[in-house]
């Protein structure tokens, strides 16, 4: 049986232990706290600023959001589209596509065969968001209704696409593969009734309030 002296020991150790935890825990929350003090400020500096030079963010859901810089950029990057659509049995779905802005419209080139035009048929109401992985991170929300045309051959946006996302080269290769696979494709186009836009910059999460 252990002495006396060693179960003081252990329960020493023990107190010390929770007491080290509790140090941490405090400091943590601490910190936490210290940083949303901080977003807070510079939250409130800009709206103030934006406030005295007679100007308000323009609220999310209004269309002129697409002609905000950081909008523009995201459109004209090679960032993949993700697409959300709703399938046949009413389970969600979402795939990367590659997309074209028109200026109006968000046009998706895919084959005849495509398992989501069979769910676009039945549902046209999707959804569509284009982001970036660095801090501050932006990305563009949009909601809309696709309408589905046939078209002979490759459509003409998804050339586009082609040679956006690709080299000159790549894109040479991939289309002259593509011809020989398919004799039309299916235009999607979006037009959109729904924008958001987040910058993390002057545009936020509407969950933290502003």
């Amino acid at each position: 049986m252990p002495s006396s002296g060693t179960r003081k020991s252990k329960a020493c150790y023990s107190s010390g232990q929770g007491e080290f935890v509790a140090v941490r825990d405090t400091e943590m929350i601490a910190m936490r706290a210290d940083v949303e003090r901080i977003l807070l400020r510079n939250i409130e500096a800009i709206l103030v600023s934006q406030i005295a030079g007679g100007h308000m963010p323009v609220k999310q859901g209004d269309l002129s959001l697409l002609e905000h810089p950081a909008a523009q950029e995201l459109l004209q990057s090679k960032i993949p589209a993700r697409l959300a659509y709703v399938w046949t049995d009413g389970t969600p779905r979402v795939v990367p596509v590659w997309f074209h802005w028109s200026g109006r419209e968000f046009v998706i080139g895919t084959p005849p065969k495509a398992p989501k035009l069979k769910a676009l048929t039945k549902n046209p109401k999707v959804a569509l968001t284009i982001d970036e992985n660095t801090f501050p991170h932006k990305v563009l929300l949009v909601r809309g209704t696709a309408r589905l045309e046939t078209v002979n051959g490759v459509a003409p946006e998804y050339l586009a696409c082609a040679q956006r996302y690709f080299s000159p080269e790549q894109a040479q290769a991939w289309l002259k593969q593509l011809q020989q696979m398919v004799s039309s494709m299916v235009r999607v186009a979006i037009t959109p009734e729904w924008v958001g836009l987040l910058d993390f910059q002057t545009r936020f999460p509407s969950a933290l309030g502003v």
